[in-house]
């Protein structure tokens, strides 16, 4: 009994966290290479089920992460493919980074703290309701490729405005409620620098999970149910003693 009363709070206190987060799917594309190729940390990070369902020919929807409400969201690095130099970032609000170093460690600005696998994240605050407002980009000999999550924002860059979607590059879903190296994320989302095509690629190239930060409302449930099971167990200890 304590534990389903346990497992329900925590399960209600995880959904209300993530509930306010959605993948607006603009196109469903085919893996043109496997995705988690051996030696990168992703092949480290993900099941060999969840490598072997996203092989070449495998479908992915690509597209941009959306929130229906203000809130506070954790971006957490889970691996990188790409033979490329790539990073995370957080634009308008936040500012925070999530580099990938793995490759060419020069890259990374004196300080910052290595990159890995489920362990380094960056918080970003949602002010509005929209697509979140952050940016992958890789630096390759193709030039700078970014893919914006949010397009309309940032329609300067790109005079189509639409919100995820690039001439040259674009953002996969990976998988939701997904557990990768143990932790569970709400969204896990890839990166594609595609060499220059939008729609050609394996989607690995950074490779971030997404949770909403709870609320203390959350807490509060979670504190609840807690509480709730710390009575049943004092009922049950008197009702074995009487």
């Amino acid at each position: 009994m304590k534990r389903i009363i346990f497992a329900t709070a925590l399960l209600a206190a995880t959904g209300a966290a993530n509930a306010g987060l959605s993948f607006s799917v603009l196109s469903t594309e085919t893996r043109t290479e496997a995705f988690g190729k051996p030696g990168n940390g992703i092949d480290t990070a993900f099941s060999a089920a969840d490598v072997a369902a996203r092989g070449s020919g495998s479908l992915v929807s690509t597209g941009a992460l959306m929130a229906d409400s203000a809130m506070e969201l954790r971006f957490t690095y889970l691996g990188s493919e790409a033979a490329y130099d790539n990073v995370l970032k957080s634009l308008y609000v936040g500012g925070a980074t999530l580099y990938d170093d793995s490759d060419n460690p020069s890259r990374v600005p004196t300080g910052y703290v290595p990159s890995v696998l489920g362990v380094t994240s960056i918080n970003l605050q949602m002010t509005s309701a929209g697509a979140v407002d952050f940016m992958f980009e890789g630096d390759n000999t193709y030039g700078v490729n970014r893919a914006y999550n949010d397009r309309v924002l940032h329609a300067a860059w790109s005079p189509a405005g639409v919100a995820g979607w690039s001439d040259t590059t674009s953002i996969g879903l990976i998988g939701t409620n997904m557990v990768v190296a143990g932790k569970t994320y709400a969204y896990v989302l890839g990166y594609n620098d595609s060499a220059g095509q939008a729609t050609l690629g394996d989607w690995d190239d950074f490779v971030i999970g997404v949770n909403a930060v709870p609320e203390p409302e959350t807490y509060a449930m979670l504190l609840a149910g807690l509480g709730l099971m710390g009575f049943v167990a004092r009922r049950r200890k008197q009702s074995a003693t009487a």
